[in-house]
């Protein structure tokens, strides 16, 4: 009995190092890495949070505005997405090879062509 409460206090204590590590690692993440995070797992409000945050500390940072624009597309938000899409539009409009810009470049020509 003595032995598994031993154990079981050493799991705990695990436990609570690992959870402690990991939230002291989270408070490291840059807003970007957090808003991609957030992204990848749906969660698009907690997202665009993170990356409106991310852009402020850094409005030249082009990936930013487009991962903020497809957050907000995702949320319904068109004026929003335009407007990040506009922050980069000179980059959009330029010759690319990239799928991802490209990808991009189509969702803001067809939100113009609804009006937005």
């Amino acid at each position: 009995m003595e032995r598994s409460l031993g154990n079981l206090v050493v799991v705990g204590m695990l436990a609570a190092a690992g959870w402690f590590l990991h939230a002291q690692w989270e408070e490291g993440r840059p807003a970007c890495e957090r808003g991609r995070a957030a992204m990848s797992a749906g969660d698009y409000e907690t997202a665009a949070a993170w990356l409106e945050r991310a852009r402020a500390e850094d409005p030249a940072d082009m990936s930013v505005s487009l991962s903020l624009a497809e957050c907000y597309d995702k949320l319904g938000r068109k004026d929003s997405a335009v407007q990040a899409y506009r922050r980069v539009e000179g980059v959009l409009l330029e010759p690319s090879n990239s799928v991802t810009l490209q990808r991009h470049k189509q969702r803001f020509s067809t939100l113009r062509a609804e009006g937005y």
